[in-house]
């Protein structure tokens, strides 16, 4: 990094933290969110340190819908990388790891529209809620989708355009719509190897 590079760094630092600090219920150190940027439900929001946030991404903590209150949280932790375009909708909780990137165009959900009733259009039926976890190290692939309910654990590369549901093994490469498992690291061999 060049000096013009790291005065450019640096600046983004700051009216990051200047913009953000009042609103966040979080903001870590050396956190860079860039515009545009679309926020709702800021005061549900815990962002760590070192994270960086690209341009036209879409956040948003729902802590109501119609007649239902929820008590959301997005907790997004140290050295997270998430690039352009990002769409994240959570009303109830959704926790990316320490050291996770994410490249551009994912989309995590936890909340799916009910379609108990066949008369009535979903998006005017009530959310179903279920929670996400992501934990360390993982790289989540261009154009992925994470739905409700889904465990990613720590070490798990997802494979682009994937769409991924349930519990997923760390220390996994997994791929596909529905997503699967792919590769699994050997700690013996210490390499990976093709499932069969």
């Amino acid at each position: 990094m060049n000096l013009i590079e790291k005065i450019i760094f640096i600046k983004n630092i700051l009216l990051t933290k200047l913009k953000y600090k009042l609103f966040l219920k979080k903001i870590g150190k050396n956190t860079v969110i860039e515009k545009p940027i679309l926020f709702k439900g800021k005061k549900n929001i815990l962002i760590s340190d070192n994270v960086y946030i690209r341009q036209n991404s879409r956040i948003e903590v729902i802590e109501h819908f119609k007649n239902q209150y929820f008590k959301p949280k997005l907790i997004i932790q140290k050295n997270v990388n998430i690039e352009q375009n990002f769409h994240c909708t959570c009303a109830g909780e959704i926790i990316i790891g320490e050291n996770t990137s994410i490249t551009p165009n994912v989309a995590i959900f936890n909340i799916n529209h009910s379609y108990k009733k066949v008369n009535i259009s979903p998006k005017f039926q009530d959310y179903e809620i279920k929670n996400i976890i992501i934990g360390k190290n993982c790289m989540i692939g261009t154009n992925t989708v994470i739905l409700p309910g889904t465990e990613i654990g720590d070490n798990v590369i997802i494979g682009a355009n994937s769409v991924v549901k349930g519990k997923i093994c760390s220390n996994t490469v997994i791929g596909g719509n529905p997503a699967k498992i792919i590769k699994k690291y050997n700690f013996k061999t210490h390499s990976w190897e093709r499932m069969r």
